[in-house]
Formats: C-alpha cells, sequence, structure tokens
C-alpha cells in the first residue's frame, strides 16, 4: 500500500530465521522503494523494497 492505494499483491512470504525478520514478495513500481507499506491480517506494517534477494552467502549467521 503506497499513499492509501494498494499497488500490488504479495506473492509470498514467511520469516527469515537467518535473518530474524519476516519477509514478503511481491512487485513493487520501478522508483518505489521506500515509503509502503504491507497489509497482512488487517494490520499493516512499514515496507522497503530491496534490489537483491536476502541472502547469507558465506553462511555465517547459520554456522554461527
Amino acid at each position: 500500500i503506497h499513499e492509501g492505494k494498494v499497488i500490488d499483491t504479495v506473492t509470498s512470504g514467511g520469516y527469515g530465521h537467518t535473518l530474524g525478520k519476516s519477509i514478503a514478495y511481491g512487485f513493487v513500481p520501478v522508483g518505489l522503494t521506500k515509503g509502503f507499506e504491507v497489509e497482512s491480517f488487517g494490520k499493516r506494517y512499514p515496507a522497503h523494497a530491496s534490489d537483491r534477494a536476502p541472502y547469507d552467502p558465506e553462511r555465517r549467521k547459520i554456522l554461527a
């Protein structure tokens, strides 16, 4: 949701245990990386877009 309007739909989501936070995958218009929210079960949460997947290539967190 951006400025009170639905901009798209989350395609999947879940908890990222190695990241320690929730992750939602979806599509956001180009240029809109901040200032929007994700609504889940009637509650809105601040969100931001990332241009890469949340990934720990060296497996530092999982092997800690």
